[in-house]
């Protein structure tokens, strides 16, 4: 009786592998680059979290909010020119700035570590929109 479960296990582990093998090879459609940055290679778990974390819905959603935001920003930063240096609508704005920089250079080394910097085709250098 105990052999017959740890065989449905063995069997079971199988069919997973199986499955964990076909989406990684599902990962990484059309990018070339086999190892990122020379580190990350396409079987690093790292770089499988980032690839799945830059190709998430939500992210897109999330950075082109912040672009919006930003360029509000641009905007309301124009304004500021006549203000006082120690005005605080200048502190907050300098943290906002530094926000910003923050999220959009996590933004950056996710679609480096995912898509490879600049040598291969879809790299991030190599994609218009990034």
């Amino acid at each position: 009786m105990l052999d017959e479960s740890l065989e449905v296990d063995l069997d079971e582990l199988a069919r997973r592998d199986q499955e964990n093998l076909a989406l990684r090879k599902m990962l990484f459609r059309g990018i070339e680059c086999h190892k990122s940055c020379y580190l990350f290679s396409k079987q690093s778990y790292f770089r499988q979290f980032c690839y799945k974390t830059v190709h998430h819905g939500k992210f897109e959603t999330f950075i082109m909010i912040l672009i919006v935001l930003s360029s509000f920003k641009l905007v309301f930063d124009t304004y500021t020119d006549s203000l006082a240096k120690d005005n605080p609508i200048l502190m907050y704005s300098s943290r906002m700035d530094m926000a910003f920089q923050i999220c959009f250079t996590i933004e950056m080394l996710l679609k480096i570590i995912s898509f490879g910097f600049m040598m291969d085709d879809n790299s991030y250098l190599q994609e218009s929109w990034s």
